[in-house]
């Protein structure tokens, strides 16, 4: 596994008072502009450009590279998964910050393609020399079934 260096930001808008229970809204995206209360970004897909105006309370967040040995159990990771044999292989992963905590947490296919994942969880064990993880998760029941490999609310799921 290994994680990639970027210049992409991810947003993240916090909503307070009766928001506060909805999921937070995250987009991915690389930075081309902003003037201090708006944010343009692209998607990297020609055309995908997306204009953002900013609330007080936003959080910007950015990727920079780390060392696997310095992911610690108790880290919350997300991670995109390929099937590999009989195994799910890390493309990427990424330490997620605390406030994320539980926001889409467990394993789910993506929308654009069905054979690969995304985990996000606790990482329970890291073995960097074997190259490795365990990351634990709490799902919900997803569209293969009752294995609570679905994406889980913040609050709930298997």
């Amino acid at each position: 596994m290994r994680l990639l260096p970027g210049i992409v930001a991810a947003l993240t808008c916090l909503l307070f008072g009766h928001a506060a229970a909805q999921e937070i809204p995250r987009i991915k995206a690389r930075i081309l502009s902003f003037d201090g209360k708006t944010l343009t970004v692209t998607s990297g897909t020609a055309g995908q450009n997306l204009t953002i105006g900013l609330m007080p309370n936003s959080h910007l967040m950015y990727e920079a590279k780390a060392d696997l040995a310095s992911i610690m159990p108790g880290d919350y990771l997300g991670a995109t998964l390929d099937k590999s044999g009989s195994r799910w292989q890390a493309v990427e992963a990424h330490l997620l910050p605390d406030i994320l905590r539980g926001a889409g947490e467990g394993l789910y296919p993506l929308p654009s393609n069905q054979d690969e994942r995304v985990v996000t969880g606790e990482v329970a064990k890291n073995d960097s020399a074997a190259h490795q993880m365990t990351v634990a998760f709490r799902g919900s029941i997803g569209s293969d079934g009752p294995t609570c490999t679905g994406r889980a609310p913040r609050e709930g799921g298997c």
